[in-house]
């Protein structure tokens, strides 16, 4: 009897890949603009899914960049340009992670500068 109150027990509880469990499985990452150019930024969103590929909603995402010379990047998910260069920019949602590779490209800039047209 007491074998079967042990093994009732295992089996009840404990699991963590019963029903009501979602695992990630992966994330998806977004930008509207793969290019920046130093001292902009971008807003990047991240999607998690389930094994099935239904999206998970109210994930939280940790963000990283592989290189904070090059461009940094808030808990938020907005990419800043420091450098020329690229970056590949991380979400992390527990152990699973998506990324984007951000490229980031001098300021442009245009001067006019008056010139007198000659007459006559």
């Amino acid at each position: 009897m007491l074998c079967l109150l042990v093994a009732a027990g295992l089996s009840c509880g404990g699991s963590t890949s019963g029903p009501g469990v979602t695992t990630i499985a992966s994330v998806t990452v977004s930008a509207p603009l793969k290019t920046i150019d130093v001292g902009n930024t971008t807003q990047l969103s991240a999607v998690a899914y389930d094994q099935t590929g239904a999206q998970l909603v109210g994930v939280t995402f940790q963000w990283l960049s592989s290189d904070k010379t090059i461009a940094t990047v808030s808990s938020t998910g907005v990419v800043t340009g420091v450098a020329v260069g690229s970056a590949r920019i991380s979400a992390l949602a527990g152990t699973v992670s998506g990324f984007v590779d951000v490229t980031v490209g001098p300021v442009m800039t245009t001067e006019l500068t008056e010139k007198p047209i000659a007459r006559g």
